[in-house]
């Protein structure tokens, strides 16, 4: 998923097993030649930096999987929550499966914030969702605020005002299609953290504490 512009101006962290990583020199002049065929192929000089983060994300998976004792690729067909939320207890998450068909997915071991995640089955397709509720008496004014300003810190970021049973809420998702490739469970966990820690530095931006806060208010 997209990341805030600065991140990519470091050299990404190894996601490959410990047993086939490189020597960090070796792994930045990788990155090097990835960025120098880019610029070849025309890629324009701004995106190359992020596309070569994310083919280097996908080239560290494809590495990976090889070398794998046990399977850590989920079938689209045999894909459920209960697979998922296995797995990322495996991984060391903690989550629970609600009665609104979602994977609620706890802070702790770099979860930033507690997030959603749905599943699809029929479309092949899991999303991560993040809600940030309103408190009580809140006017709807004020959260767009904090929406505004968020917007304005990362654009690359899809969020928008919703409202449910429970509240208004900001709400931020973001969805991959497993149709094909299936779910990488290496993938998965760094999506879920990296997601967290976006919509962890959303909730952030409510200075005023306009919003229930499920890290700073418990």
């Amino acid at each position: 998923m997209r990341k805030p512009e600065h991140m990519y101006r470091d050299l990404p962290m190894q996601i490959a097993t410990v047993a086939i990583r490189v020597k960090p020199n070796v792994f930045e002049d990788v990155m090097k030649t990835l960025q120098a065929q880019l610029k070849i192929m025309g890629v324009h000089w701004k995106e190359i930096p992020r596309m070569s983060h994310h083919i280097i994300e996908i080239a560290e998976e494809t590495r990976s999987a090889p070398t794998d004792v046990v399977k850590t690729t989920i079938d689209p067909a045999l894909a459920t929550l209960d697979i998922l939320q296995k797995t990322l207890a495996k991984k060391g998450l903690t989550s629970s499966i609600k009665g609104t068909g979602e994977l609620s997915i706890s802070v702790g071991n770099s979860v930033a914030y507690p997030i959603s995640l749905h599943l699809l089955p029929s479309t092949k397709k899991l999303t991560l969702i993040g809600r940030g509720y309103a408190r009580q008496g809140v006017e709807l004014v004020e959260i767009q605020k904090v929406l505004d300003a968020a917007m304005t810190r990362f654009p690359f970021f899809p969020l928008e005002i919703k409202k449910d049973e429970d509240g208004v809420f900001i709400h931020a998702s973001h969805t991959i299609d497993y149709a094909g490739a299936g779910i990488p469970s290496r993938m998965l966990l760094n999506l879920v953290k990296e997601f967290s820690w976006r919509f962890e530095e959303v909730m952030a931006q409510d200075k005023d504490e306009r919003l229930i806060n499920l890290v700073r208010d418990v």
